[in-house]
C-alpha cells in the first residue's frame, strides 16, 4: 500500500492538479488491477477505475485522515465495482446459446495456455461469490493485502474479514471440485 504526504494531500483537497497526478502515479495501477479482478475484461475494468478514480477526485474532501490515503482508494474502489456488479451479474452463456460451431477443440494445450484456462476459471468462480465474499477474496489474493488491510479497507472487524475468506475458500471449493476432478481425469 502506498501513501502520500501532508502536502500532497492538502494540495488534493484544494484541486491542485500537480498533487493529483502525484496522487494517480500512486494508485492509477492499483485501482485498474482492483476493478479487474472483479470483472476480469480489460475494459470493463478500465471504466470501472475511471469511475473510482472520478469519486476519488469528486469525494477527496470528505476524506478525514482516519487511514492511510490508499486504504481510502482502494475503499471508494471496491465500493464500485461492488456496485457495479450488484446492477449487473453476468449470465454465463450455454453450449446452446454459443453455439456449437463456435467450440473450438484444442488438442494439446501448452501448459501456459492451462495455467491461463485455470486462472479464468478461478476469477469467474471468484466473480460468482457474493460481493460481502468476493471483495475480501480479491482484495487478498489478487491485491495482496494481508487481513488487517483488507479489514481497514472494507470497513470491517477483522474476524469478519477471515471468516468471510474462509466461507469464500469453502464455496469456491465446493464450486470448483467438478473442475477439478475434470483436471484429475484428463490427466490420468
Amino acid at each position: 500500500m502506498w501513501n502520500v504526504d501532508q502536502q500532497t494531500l492538502d494540495g488534493l483537497k484544494a484541486g491542485d492538479p500537480c498533487a493529483w497526478e502525484r496522487v494517480l502515479s500512486f494508485c492509477r495501477r492499483q485501482v485498474f488491477n482492483i476493478a479487474y479482478s472483479f470483472v476480469g475484461c480489460a475494459d470493463d475494468a478500465e471504466d470501472l477505475a475511471q469511475e473510482a478514480l472520478l469519486q476519488v477526485y469528486r469525494r477527496i474532501s470528505s476524506f478525514r485522515g482516519d487511514s492511510d490515503l490508499s486504504t481510502w482508494v482502494y475503499r471508494v474502489t471496491v465500493n464500485v465495482c461492488v456496485g457495479k456488479l450488484r446492477r449487473r451479474r453476468p449470465q454465463p452463456a450455454s453450449l446452446e446459446e454459443i453455439g456449437a460451431d463456435s467450440v473450438v477443440q484444442i488438442e494439446d494445450p501448452s501448459p501456459r495456455v492451462l495455467e491461463s484456462e485455470q486462472e479464468r476459471v478461478v476469477r469467474r468462480a471468484v466473480a460468482e461469490l457474493p460481493p460481502k465474499l468476493s471483495a475480501p477474496v480479491i482484495l487478498h489474493y489478487f491485491q495482496g493485502l494481508n487481513y488487517e488491510q483488507i479489514a481497514e479497507v472494507l470497513g470491517l472487524p477483522l474476524g469478519t474479514v477471515k471468516s468471510r475468506i474462509n466461507r469464500a475458500k469453502m464455496l469456491l471449493k465446493d464450486r470448483l471440485r467438478d473442475y477439478v476432478l475434470c483436471e484429475e481425469v484428463e490427466r490420468a
